[in-house]
């Protein structure tokens, strides 16, 4: 069975994690669900890619890459060509504009081709030809190349001294990294997500975010709050790939503005406050006949009215009470008046 899941209404945090584990294989674009299959060692199918993204090789992974386009000659890039290139090691569409590469989407045959591939590869019935292994052999010869490049750039440019903070160090250890960072005596520190809070840094003055697009905007609010606290000018880069409407605007908002109250606001407003009593940690609740966005001035009404029948008559005995009861039971949300008590 195939599941269009990144359009589907079934999304929640606990189908994240089923379907990332339990899944025969994923395709995925790279935008951040990729992670969780990975967790679970399922192999991964990456259609609509950069050949940038994966500067590495992967078990279990298949890789789709868009079509790199020179926009002077109008002729597609050989795998030499990219990473003998200035965009071997691009970060952003910035750097593939600069150097006048345009990126052109795979087809929908070529990523049906990817995926019928994945599954006879998974099933062992792929049969490898010799332009397989050609292919093949040309992409890691010139992956070596490309190392061989950033290699020589690193010695032209000194050595960095940049460390790794992750979740996964002893205590001690990511404290013996944040001293050296603080002291100076360390350039430049490549951390995940753990150095969301309790950082404080002052001569921190650079935060850049890599996939800035797989980030919520309070985390993404919180990382940038690990420089600008000192008093010299400071400054937060976001890299991003392929933007959804919703990263779009995540985006838009960090850009716009520091204040954290008004990012959380635009936060509640993307995201939807989730269920209180449900599982869904997001998302709009759901009613039968209203809308929040058609019929959101209602809300205090209903609010002033629900409080006035509870405080009249919180059992819902009375005629009025009966009616509410059966238009409870009509709407399927008879199960509440059982918690009316509880407040």
């Amino acid at each position: 069975r195939i599941i269009d899941y990144a359009n589907s209404e079934m999304r929640s945090d606990f189908m994240d994690v089923y379907l990332g584990a339990k899944c025969f294989f994923c395709v995925s674009t790279g935008c951040g669900f990729d992670g969780i299959p990975v967790l679970f060692r399922r192999p991964v199918a990456y259609v609509v890619v950069p050949i940038v993204s994966f500067f590495t090789s992967r078990e279990k992974f298949l890789f789709l890459t868009k079509h790199h386009i020179n926009k002077l000659t109008k002729k597609k890039l050989s795998i030499s060509e990219i990473f003998l290139s200035n965009v071997s090691m691009a970060l952003s569409v910035k750097e593939f504009k600069d150097n006048n590469i345009e990126l052109e989407e795979n087809t929908p045959e070529e990523i049906r081709d990817l995926v019928i591939e994945m599954d006879e590869r998974i099933n062992q019935k792929w049969k490898e030809t010799e332009e397989d292994r050609i292919l093949q052999n040309s992409f890691w010869t010139n992956y070596k190349k490309g190392v061989d490049n950033l290699n020589s750039y690193l010695k032209q440019h000194g050595k960095i001294r940049a460390p790794l903070k992750h979740g996964k160090m002893k205590a001690k250890q990511k404290d013996l990294v944040m001293k050296s960072f603080k002291e100076g005596t360390i350039d430049i520190l490549v951390s995940t997500t753990v150095i969301e809070v309790g950082v404080h840094v002052s001569e921190a003055t650079v935060m850049i975010i890599e996939h800035a697009e797989r980030f919520g905007l309070s985390q993404l609010h919180q990382l940038r709050g690990r420089v600008g606290r000192g008093e010299t000018k400071s400054s937060c880069i976001l890299l991003y790939g392929t933007l959804g409407k919703k990263a779009e605007a995540r985006l838009r908002i960090m850009r716009e503005t520091d204040d954290g109250f008004i990012i959380a606001e635009e936060d509640l407003k993307l995201r939807g406050a989730g269920e209180l009593l449900g599982t869904r940690q997001s998302g709009l609740p759901k009613f039968k006949v209203a809308s929040l966005e058609g019929q959101s001035h209602l809300i205090p009404m209903a609010r002033d009215d629900a409080r006035l029948v509870l405080n009249n008559d919180p059992a819902l005995t009375n005629e009025r009470g009966r009616y509410l009861r059966i238009l409870l039971y009509l709407f399927e949300r008879d199960e509440g008046v059982k918690y009316l008590k509880s407040g």
